[in-house]
């Protein structure tokens, strides 16, 4: 019944769902688990990488862990190539606050600011949603250490603690 529903973005299903978002959720659960954590010294951030196959060369660059300016940083779960988009354009908007207003760009207006570029691309027909969720840590002089959390819809949020996990219903064996 989904079929009339699910290649397009714009099309809401009888249900209320937009089934691109949710194949990009799916995208996102077949990728290592990150994890963060927020204290009042700082956040941690854990990423797990994904091995397909023992027979492949393990790679020894972080591939999970990426430095969008000096005070943010970010844990990836999903696809890496959507990841690296975004990333690219996070750092193009840091850079230009910071080269506008001679200080760092604040945390939530970074993190706001990209995801309305991911809500976007579920609203307009021809494009999909990103298939990557984000653990985004930073520090500014408003808020201190702070940890936002987003997903393909565009939405986030703050948190103390967050993990975007892997999907274990196929690891199941009775």
């Amino acid at each position: 019944m989904s079929r009339r529903y699910d290649s397009r973005t714009t099309i809401f299903s009888p249900e209320g769902r937009l089934y691109q978002v949710e194949y990009a959720m799916e995208a996102i659960g077949n990728a290592g688990s990150a994890i963060g954590i927020l204290s009042k010294d700082g956040v941690v951030l854990v990423g797990e990488k994904k091995v397909t196959s023992k027979l492949l060369q393990t790679s020894t660059s972080t591939e999970k862990m990426y430095k969008i300016d000096d005070h943010v940083a970010c844990a990836v779960a999903g696809i890496m190539s959507d990841a690296n988009i975004l990333i690219n354009t996070a750092r193009v908007q840091a850079q230009r606050y910071t080269l506008s207003y001679q200080e760092p760009m604040p945390v939530e207006q970074l993190v706001q600011s990209l995801c309305d570029t991911k809500q976007g691309y579920t609203q307009f027909g021809g494009l999909r949603p990103f298939g990557v969720s984000f653990l985004f840590a930073g520090w500014d002089k408003n808020y201190g250490f702070q940890l936002y959390m987003s997903d393909p819809s565009g939405n986030y949020g703050g948190w103390k603690a967050a993990a975007v996990e892997q999907d274990h219903s196929d690891d199941y064996v009775p």
